[in-house]
């Protein structure tokens, strides 16, 4: 059976790698708690690693997506007509 403070220490670099709290609040908390600093800065690449990952394909994904539902919308001859008439109705008033 595993020491409670080494079970503690691992929870504690679990809740680290996948919490979304900013890097320097949580390493000023580890400070406060003496937990390892060695540990905790794996534990922090890590997580980090793929959390940036998830962030950038998630950002791909809706580019590619936003990228053709705006070319669509503002290429499809309504939405030239509906550009040209409101530019027309903005010139009278």
């Amino acid at each position: 059976m595993r020491p409670p403070l080494v079970v503690s220490s691992v929870a504690s670099l679990a809740v680290f790698v996948f919490s979304p709290l900013p890097s320097a609040q949580m390493f000023m908390a580890a400070g406060l708690a003496d937990i390892p600093l060695l540990p905790l800065a794996g534990a922090f690449l890590i997580g980090r690693s793929i959390s940036y990952t998830i962030y950038v394909t998630a950002a791909t994904a809706a580019e590619e997506t936003v990228h053709r539902l705006l070319r669509q919308g503002l290429t499809s001859p309504s939405a030239i007509a509906i550009q040209l008439a409101s530019l027309a109705a903005s010139q009278f008033n």
